[in-house]
């Protein structure tokens, strides 16, 4: 399996949940879903600016010191974020903490 087979819908069914629909390049950038049997979410962020793994610590460590984050993991090559929180995490404290690490949303 490639890379690029790793996508959104690839990691949906990972976690037990079935994919409806296929997300266009635009909704990919940004989404939430509920985590399967647990009261989590699962946040998928696109990231501009990231070229070493320097970057992925910066944005691992800004990401993991937000309240309510569980879990974090920063994909260099897909320039991603997927980000394990509790509900009372916005999308939008989320994308804070990365542009204060010096990264844009893509």
């Amino acid at each position: 399996m490639s890379r690029r087979d790793e996508g959104p819908a690839h990691f949906i069914a990972q976690v037990g949940l079935q994919c409806t629909r296929r997300l266009g390049k635009r909704d990919e950038a940004n989404f939430t879903f509920p985590k399967k049997g647990l009261d989590l979410m699962i946040s998928t962020v696109k990231i501009k600016g990231m070229s070493c793994n320097h970057c992925v610590r910066a944005v691992t460590e800004a990401l993991t010191g937000l309240p309510g984050v569980t879990g974090v993991t920063v994909d260099l090559e897909m320039g991603q974020a997927v980000v394990e929180h509790d509900p009372s995490v916005s999308l939008q404290s989320v994308h804070e903490q990365i542009a204060k690490a010096g990264y844009e949303i893509g």
